[in-house]
């Protein structure tokens, strides 16, 4: 397994990395790991696109606002934007709409989550199958928790 591996490949002067690549090693190893891991990673997305959505709701209207608070909605807000942006670009570029684009991302999505709740694996294989671009997103994912809106329950 390769999270027993990771001991020997990196020096002990790096064991925050050495930590965090075991658990990454072992949610690629499990797909039921892989989606627990979601299933909080979702959890924490919902939690500040809520929180962007208040803050955006409360610049509108008015309100005062704690600069901290807007602060840790921006890079996800910032992130989503650049997601659609790219979408936009690739789809003019393939004479695709916009909108099915981004359904089409959700519901593939949706799907491999369901793979995993089914415990079909390898977990690399289930989300990057047939997968145009690079593990952009899986890293994003994995270490930063910000993953498209929709996704987690099966259609």
């Amino acid at each position: 397994m390769l999270a027993a591996q990771i001991e020997s490949m990196l020096p002990r002067a790096q064991r925050i990395l050495r930590r965090r690549l075991r658990k990454v090693a072992r949610w690629a190893a499990d797909p039921h790991e892989a989606r627990r891991r979601h299933t909080a990673l979702e959890n924490h997305f919902d939690r500040v696109l809520n929180r962007a959505v208040r803050q955006r709701n409360a610049v509108i209207h008015g309100v005062p606002t704690v600069a901290e608070v807007v602060s840790t909605a921006e890079p996800l807000v910032a992130e989503i934007a650049g997601f659609i942006v790219s979408q936009a670009v690739d789809g003019a570029s393939a004479g695709e709409n916009l909108i099915e684009r981004l359904e089409d991302v959700r519901a593939t999505s949706r799907e491999k989550l369901w793979r995993l709740e089914q415990g079909e694996g390898p977990v690399v294989e289930v989300l990057y199958e047939n997968c145009p671009t690079s593990p952009r997103p899986l890293r994003i994912g994995l270490l930063r928790g910000a993953w498209p809106p929709g996704v987690g329950n099966r259609r």
